[in-house]
């Protein structure tokens, strides 16, 4: 094939380009038409264009409005929640200085409650309160401001005496006397909720009466324990420790004494409380001196009956229940009801003699015990005769012996 020539090539182009423009004049009309329709369209998308400008500024506007709207709105709920947040924090304090103002403790009442948690443990053992005595012949000015009688002899008789550890002690969270009775008591109750608490408390009469009280709640969960009030009877100052001219070692004397009674009577409380709610064996009666003998047998007989709760709920067999019993009885000299428990024990453990234990063997020389102390010979024969049976049968046991 030979070469085109570049004059052929140029006629060529010029014949493709007339072709070209034919072929458009023919689809789009002449030149003039082309012009009209271009400008028609220029036009439509100035018009378009225009039309988006507004449709823009519109939304813009629209899209300011909605904001402005939405930072009045939240300016308006910041106010309120502001307000909301300041009357609850004013109505907070006002709550707060009334609890405090009326409360005989100078605490919140969070505040005193997480003290008196932390004093009992958790509520493993009662808190014990100790409010300063109210003075009848004193002003509202001097009960609150002291000086506070018989605190400081009620708070050292209980950290001296062998039973200190049953109470979680928490001296100075009561701030005044209980002036108002029976409302402070009700409002030291609602503070302390579930805590288990002992709180002792007094009125001085005309400076040479006293009137002892004791209050606890939450001790044992029977309708008769849950709230106990000790009121003790009306003990007289010495009139040598009464006056200007008071002799300090009577007054000293008598503030003791009152102090003793009311550790010792705290401690029953708490031998309730952990005899009820943990099993333990109680032996306060044996802690007191001979010489309480009537203090002694009031408290065995307390325990007796306490001994009854803890098999109610669990704490201890009923084995272990009746022969501690039988020897509250016979360490305090009740001899009749200690031969009555023990009767009672013998016949529980009898029913029970084909599967003896190594404590029952204990219990059986506890109750032998009590029989020869009393000297109740037929007791003390029928005790002995089971005690050699349950020995034998628990020998042959260990040693895989038949007992014939």
């Amino acid at each position: 094939m030979e070469i085109l020539s570049a004059g052929m090539f140029k006629g060529l182009v010029d014949v493709s380009g007339r072709m070209l423009e034919l072929y458009k004049l023919r689809r789009d009309g002449n030149y003039f038409e082309q012009q009209d329709y271009l400008h028609e369209i220029r036009e439509r998308e100035a018009e378009a264009a225009k039309q988006r400008l507004i449709e823009s500024e519109e939304r813009t506007r629209a899209t300011r409005l909605s904001e402005s709207e939405d930072i009045q709105r939240n300016a308006l709920e910041r106010d309120w929640q502001q307000a909301d947040v300041q009357i609850y924090s004013k109505v907070t304090l006002e709550r707060l200085t009334r609890q405090i103002e009326n409360s005989p403790f100078s605490h919140s009442y969070d505040e005193f409650y997480e003290l008196a948690h932390e004093a009992s443990r958790g509520g493993q053992i009662p808190v014990l309160l100790v409010a300063p005595f109210f003075r009848e012949d004193a002003s509202r000015q001097e009960n609150d401001d002291g000086p506070h009688s018989f605190r400081v002899a009620v708070r050292r008789s209980w950290m001296g005496s062998p039973w200190s550890g049953d109470l979680g002690l928490l001296d100075g969270a009561i701030s005044r006397p209980l002036r108002g009775t029976d409302a402070d008591l009700l409002i030291l109750r609602h503070a302390l909720r579930d805590l288990p608490a002992v709180v002792v408390y007094g009125e001085v009469q005309s400076g040479v009466r006293v009137w002892p009280s004791l209050a606890a709640w939450n001790i044992a969960d029977t309708s008769s324990m849950r709230s106990i009030q000790v009121n003790f009877p009306p003990l007289s100052i010495p009139v040598e420790a009464v006056g200007p001219d008071a002799h300090p070692t009577s007054r000293l004397q008598f503030e003791d004494e009152l102090g003793y009674s009311i550790s010792v009577t705290a401690a029953l409380i708490a031998e309730w409380f952990h005899l009820a709610n943990f099993g333990r064996t109680p032996s306060l009666h044996q802690a007191l001196p001979l010489a309480m003998a009537p203090e002694r047998r009031s408290i065995a007989a307390g325990l007796a009956a306490a001994f009854e709760i803890a098999l109610e709920r669990g704490h201890v067999s009923e084995s272990v229940a009746r022969v501690n019993q039988a020897v509250l009885f016979g360490d305090s000299n009740l001899s009749s009801q200690a031969s009555r428990a023990t009767e009672r024990a013998l016949t529980l453990i009898e029913s029970m003699a084909e599967t003896p234990t190594r404590d029952t063997v204990y219990q059986l020389r506890q109750l032998l015990l009590i029989c020869n102390v009393s000297g109740d010979h037929v007791l003390a024969d029928r005790t002995t005769e089971l005690l050699e049976a349950v020995a034998r049968e628990s020998l042959y046991r260990d040693f895989g012996w038949t007992v014939r």
